[in-house]
């Protein structure tokens, strides 16, 4: 147990940086617009103006984006990923204190060696069902409307200038990024979007259980009970969200292990397979923890 908690600590490095529910309290009173529906047909042109000049400007946008990310570059894509990240962390905990809720915990933290910011918005569960789907949904929002902000700058502006620079850097972020945190199989704002949207809290966690339990019956030949107390809908949805959430887990980790996994052993050779295995093994207990959660 102890070995188990060391290796937490490595791998989820959590920050407590301030009680934001003040401050968030007077941000909502001064861009309580940003939830009219006028703000949002806004947000909505913004997006289909920029997505249109994406299509038309796809090849130079594509070869642009390629001269950007240079060793140079680092420092000011470091600043720019930190910035838009608070930025989407705000738009949680604004929206949160517009419907009622409460924000007590803001801070930074380190999930598997990789920094980012957190947003405590647990008290999302005393709202309705679309309230709570709009706090979910409110970093991914904010980050829409900064991507297509950037890619209209980028369209008018000279290119190699820092100001083009900025907006290749945060066009780039916010694409990838925002893929990432839609995807419904990983623990980020898709997820908690599907999860209450069909009102099943923990679903990932049960879904995983459910289809262990199923193969677990299925290779050993004793009786599968874990339909026990399941409507039929929810047996459904567990061994496809369960199957898909595992398949998507395996090809993540088969991904990493070959294409940076490679790297590092043909790098560093010996010292290499040791740093890969010992990472490997770190993650793991840490991962099958997450499941059951």
């Amino acid at each position: 147990k102890k070995r188990h908690r060391i290796l937490r600590n490595l791998l989820f490095i959590k920050i407590h940086a301030f009680n934001p529910d003040k401050l968030l309290g007077n941000l909502e009173q001064k861009l309580r617009f940003c939830f009219s529906p006028a703000f949002a047909a806004l947000v909505w042109v913004t997006v289909a103006i920029a997505l249109l000049l994406s299509l038309l400007n796809w090849e130079s946008l594509f070869v642009s984006l390629g001269t950007v990310f240079s060793l140079y570059s680092i420092p000011l894509i470091v600043v720019i990923v930190f910035a838009i990240m608070t930025i989407h962390e705000f738009a949680h905990g604004l929206a949160l204190k517009h419907f009622g809720g409460k924000v007590d915990e803001m801070g930074f933290m380190i999930l598997y060696f990789i920094p980012a910011f957190y947003c405590n918005v647990s008290d999302a569960w005393m709202l309705k069902k679309r309230e709570r789907i709009l706090v979910s949904f409110a970093g991914g929002y904010i980050q829409f409307l900064i991507w297509a902000l950037a890619t209209i700058c980028w369209r008018f502006l000279a290119i190699e200038t820092p100001a083009s620079r900025i907006c290749l850097i945060t066009i780039a972020f916010c694409g990838i990024q925002t893929l990432l945190n839609f995807n419904p199989l990983i623990r980020l704002d898709g997820y908690y979007i599907l999860s209450d949207f069909l009102e099943v809290p923990n679903l990932r966690p049960k879904a995983i259980a459910y289809v262990k339990s199923k193969m677990k019956s299925v290779f050993t030949g004793k009786a599968f009970r874990g339909n026990s107390g399941l409507s039929t809908r929810e047996r459904r949805l567990f061994l496809f969200y369960g199957t898909a959430s595992a398949l998507f887990t395996c090809a993540l980790i088969w991904i990493m292990v070959q294409r940076v996994g490679g790297w590092i052993v043909h790098q560093y050779h010996f010292w290499g397979i040791l740093l890969v295995s010992v990472l490997f093994f770190m993650a793991m207990p840490i991962a099958d923890k997450e499941n059951r959660a």
